[in-house]
């Protein structure tokens, strides 16, 4: 499966909410289609516009960003994030808890 242009996760106390209802999906134009991809805690919804934009977008709790981290998210998250919004510290906290797991070698 070729990578997707963009990924967006979003920490939310009802993923179900965006899984089940999914009008949101032409939120950036009109969608050829999209297919919904289980990661353990976070499921995707990865969507396929007219334009070849492809672009995931991940629900998942707040858990997902408390330690213990998983080694997929590990993984995901050291291949590069930017975070557009953090306003409880919550993916700063777990990008520092990545960081020094890295630098303890674990």
């Amino acid at each position: 499966m070729k990578t997707p242009t963009l990924t967006w996760s979003f920490l939310t106390a009802e993923p179900e909410k965006h899984l089940l209802h999914k009008s949101w999906v032409s939120i950036l134009e009109e969608p050829q289609g999209y297919q919904e991809e289980d990661y353990g805690k976070l499921t995707s919804v990865r969507v396929f516009y007219a334009s070849g934009l492809e672009v995931e977008f991940g629900f998942v709790t707040p858990d997902w960003a408390k330690a213990p981290i998983d080694a997929g998210t590990k993984r995901v998250v050291s291949g590069g994030i930017k975070v557009l919004h953090d306003p409880h510290g919550s993916i700063a906290k777990m990008l520092r808890e990545i960081d020094s797991t890295r630098t303890q070698g674990r």
